[in-house]
């Protein structure tokens, strides 16, 4: 019965982003390795690139080298999430770098926007409210949770942890279970746990590469 909860759940979720997916050519004139993690440091607004928008499977990365967005590969065969879609517009935030050094994973901070249908390589300004956290077959694994800061982008209102945990508790749970569940049997999740949007910032900072933008 649980399962069955979590999994109605999901698919509402998912739901959203397939409704509102459309296709839009994304802008190729931006250095995207030279943003800045912080759009507004003063108001706390973050940049966050959407490499996977959301209802869509393909998994994109973007590479620096060429200021391009790849198609991952696994085994010379392109990855296709063989599951729900995502459940959000996923990316990444600019200028910072989970050094290995310090038991980072050697990429930017993933982030997970809740809004409609995003191009790839949009850059949208989103505010965090909270960061997810899982071991990925024994690896660190954590995801920040944004909402855009334009509200007429927003799929509903959230503005932090508390109201997600308590006003669309549902939505929460369905993020977990894509998260614990899109790359199959064969991964090992352990280790699961949510924090606040203060948590989340205190993850970013952290790994922090550049400076501040604008204050």
């Amino acid at each position: 019965m649980v399962k069955t909860s979590l999994l109605k759940a999901s698919l509402l979720l998912i739901l959203v982003g397939l409704l509102t997916n459309c296709k839009q050519s994304a802008p190729n004139d931006l250095d995207y390795s030279a943003l800045p993690t912080y759009s507004n440091f003063k108001a706390k607004t973050l940049n966050a690139v959407i490499e996977i928008p959301a209802g869509t499977s393909k998994k994109y990365e973007y590479q620096a080298s060429n200021n391009q967005f790849v198609i991952d590969k696994k085994d010379g065969k392109d990855r296709i999430v063989n599951y729900l879609p995502y459940p959000g517009n996923y990316g990444y935030i600019p200028s910072t770098y989970l050094d290995p050094k310090k038991g980072g994973d050697g990429d930017a901070i993933d982030i997970l926007v809740l809004s409609e249908h995003q191009p790839q390589g949009t850059v949208i300004e989103v505010k965090p409210i909270a960061v997810f956290h899982m071991h990925d077959n024994k690896e660190r694994d954590s995801k920040v949770i944004a909402v855009p800061v334009d509200e007429a982008l927003q799929t509903f209102k959230v503005n932090d942890f508390k109201e997600l945990n308590t006003d669309f508790l549902k939505a929460k749970i369905a993020i977990e279970y894509w998260f614990t569940n899109y790359k199959g049997p064969d991964s090992l999740i352990t280790e699961i746990h949510w924090q606040d949007e203060i948590a989340a910032y205190r993850e970013i900072n952290k790994w922090l590469v550049e400076k501040i933008g604008e204050e």
